[in-house]
C-alpha cells in the first residue's frame, strides 16, 4: 500500500473507534483449539502462518462450496485474528479479485491496538491459504470456478460471524478496493449483521459489472499514459498478445495461468504501478522469444 492510502486507512480507523469507543464489548464464542493445517496448502500459505503464529489466533472454518447446496461439497476458509474481547469486531476485506492480501495485517498490526479495534482477516476462497477451485480446463471446472466469487465470499464472512460471535451479533466491515465492493454486496445480502460499513479506493457498488466497468475504464486510461511514457510498446503490443497460445501455462500465485489469461495478468499487474511500467516495456519489447 502506498503512504497515502496507509494514511487514509489510518483516518479510517480513527474515525470508526471514535464511533464505537464507549461500546459495550462484545464477546468471543469460539474458544482455543489446536489447529491442523489441512493437506495441499501452498508454501506461500504455510510461510504466511509461521510469520502470525505467535501474535495471532488462526485456522479454517468449513462451508458449502455453493450456500445454495449446503450438503454437497465443502471447502476451507482461512481466518486469523488478534482480536482482545475488549475490541470492536472488525472484518477487514482486501482487494482484489482472486488476490491474497499478506501485508496489511503487518500495517494494521499497531494500529488496531491504537483503536482498540479487533480486525479479522479471512483469505477470500479462490486464494492464500482458503481452498482453489480447479484449473478451468471444461465447463465442469468453468461453473465450479463460478462458485468463487463476490455472493459466496459474503456467505463465507457471515460464516465466520456466526461462528465467531453468534447468530444475532454484528460486527464493522472495512472493504478495500475490490473489498469495497464486496461490502456493498455483503450490504444488501446481510444488513442487520452490520453495525456500520466503511471503504477506501473502492466504492460499495451493487453489481459486480459496474465494478469491472470502472476497472477496465481505468485500465484504459492507465494504457493510455503508458503508451504516452514507452511508445515503441504501442506499436509492439499486438504482436506481444499474439505470442500467448492456450497451452501455454506458468505457475502464479499457486495456481497455473494459461495463454490470454497469462497476457492479462502481466499486463494489469504491472500496469497499475507506474513504477513497474519500464519492467513491462522491457518485457513487451525484449522477452517475447520467451513466450514462443
Amino acid at each position: 500500500m502506498n503512504k497515502l492510502l496507509n494514511r487514509s486507512i489510518v483516518i479510517i480507523l480513527a474515525l470508526i473507534y471514535g464511533c464505537f469507543a464507549n461500546a459495550a464489548p462484545i464477546e468471543i464464542i469460539k474458544p482455543l483449539e489446536e489447529i491442523t493445517v489441512p493437506s495441499g496448502r501452498s508454501e506461500t500459505c504455510l510461510k504466511h502462518i509461521e510469520t502470525i503464529k505467535s501474535h495471532y489466533r488462526y485456522g479454517w472454518i468449513s462451508v458449502p462450496e455453493r450456500f445454495e447446496n449446503p450438503d454437497q461439497k465443502k471447502i476451507n476458509v482461512f481466518w486469523y485474528t488478534k482480536r482482545k474481547e475488549t475490541q470492536q469486531p472488525m472484518l477487514f476485506l482486501n482487494g482484489g479479485p482472486m488476490l491474497e492480501d499478506y501485508a496489511s495485517y503487518s500495517i494494521f498490526s499497531n494500529i488496531e491496538d491504537k483503536f482498540s479495534l479487533g480486525i479479522i482477516y479471512m483469505d477470500q476462497r479462490g486464494v492464500g491459504c482458503s481452498d482453489k477451485p480447479r484449473d478451468i480446463t471444461d465447463l465442469e471446472s468453468a461453473v465450479e470456478a463460478s462458485y468463487y466469487g463476490g455472493e459466496q465470499i459474503v456467505h463465507d464472512a457471515e460464516a465466520i460471524r456466526k461462528m465467531f460471535f453468534g447468530t444475532n451479533s454484528q460486527w464493522i466491515l472495512f472493504g478495500q478496493s475490490f473489498g469495497g465492493w464486496l461490502a456493498g454486496r455483503y450490504i444488501t445480502m446481510f444488513p442487520e449483521s452490520l453495525k456500520s460499513v466503511h471503504t477506501v479506493s473502492g466504492t460499495p457498488i451493487k453489481d459486480f459489472s459496474d465494478f469491472a466497468y470502472y476497472r477496465i475504464k481505468s485500465n484504459l486510461r492507465q494504457l493510455k499514459h503508458f503508451f504516452t511514457a514507452f511508445p515503441s510498446a504501442e506499436a509492439q503490443i499486438k504482436t506481444f498478445k499474439e505470442l500467448f497460445k492456450n497451452d501455454h501455462c506458468v505457475e502464479y500465485k499457486d495456481r497455473n495461468i494459461c495463454g490470454l489469461q497469462l497476457y492479462y495478468q502481466i499486463i494489469e499487474t504491472n500496469l497499475s504501478v507506474t513504477r513497474s511500467w519500464p519492467d513491462l516495456n522491457q518485457i513487451i519489447l525484449n522477452e517475447t522469444d520467451s513466450f514462443t
